[in-house]
């Protein structure tokens, strides 16, 4: 949309000038009209397919003149081939005069929609650079969280086993329930397998699974 509609922005615009000489000639705008649209559809599409993600080339991270210039050597061929069907339509024009007008506006045209082309190309490499950079962050992130979860788990592990000990050697009316709690937290993070993938209400749930001597006074916790 944004295509054809600057096209045919640019073929009325271009125009303008020649509407407000008096006298003028209207079959001689339209055509004019109709060769700056034509030729800015062209250059639109001819840059856009030239660009690394449709074409063989690889993606570049500066710019290139040596497309500049192909495409401004190629947009000079077109504009000839147009300013020669306008000169076949019209045979009383000055040739001469005419295609080096239409020249400075097809070379005009083209510098503006290459340029236009290139800076959004470049900020759209430079937005995959950084989202590629975040996800490599994340999954680094995710990497050392597992790391420190398997070794902070067999660590909690062997002290509640110590604390059960001391426990069952005191005959704590608590044990059993300690047991429990125990169980349901180790059930509920093994059944986790990343930290993106627990659900909220696990998230809420999992405190009270914790064992409870973590909440108790220092004098009950003989580990303390």
């Amino acid at each position: 949309m944004v295509i054809w509609l600057s096209s045919l922005f640019l073929g009325i615009l271009t125009c303008l000038p020649k509407i407000a000489a008096r006298p003028f000639s209207f079959p001689e705008i339209v055509v004019d009209a109709c060769i700056t649209i034509l030729f800015t559809l062209f250059v639109w599409f001819f840059n856009i397919f030239s660009l690394p993600r449709f074409s063989k080339a690889e993606p570049v991270r500066h710019f290139s003149y040596t497309s500049l210039i192909v495409s401004l050597f190629t947009g000079i061929i077109i504009m000839c081939l147009l300013a020669t069907g306008q000169q076949f339509l019209f045979p009383y024009l000055d040739f001469g005069s005419i295609i080096f007008m239409l020249q400075v506006k097809a070379l005009l045209i083209n510098l503006t929609l290459y340029m236009l082309l290139h800076l959004l190309h470049q900020a759209h490499q430079n937005q995959k650079v950084i989202w590629e950079l975040e996800r490599n962050k994340a999954i680094s992130l995710a990497a050392k969280y597992e790391l420190l979860r398997q070794k902070v788990n067999p660590s909690f592990l062997f002290s509640s086993l110590t604390k059960l000990k001391f426990m069952v050697e005191r005959k704590d009316k608590h044990s059993v329930n300690f047991i429990l709690e125990l169980s349901d937290f180790y059930r509920s993070t093994l059944e986790s397998q990343s930290p993106e993938t627990i659900p909220l209400s696990g998230k809420i749930e999992n405190p009270d699974a914790y064992p409870s001597f973590a909440n108790k006074p220092n004098h009950q916790n003989p580990l303390q």
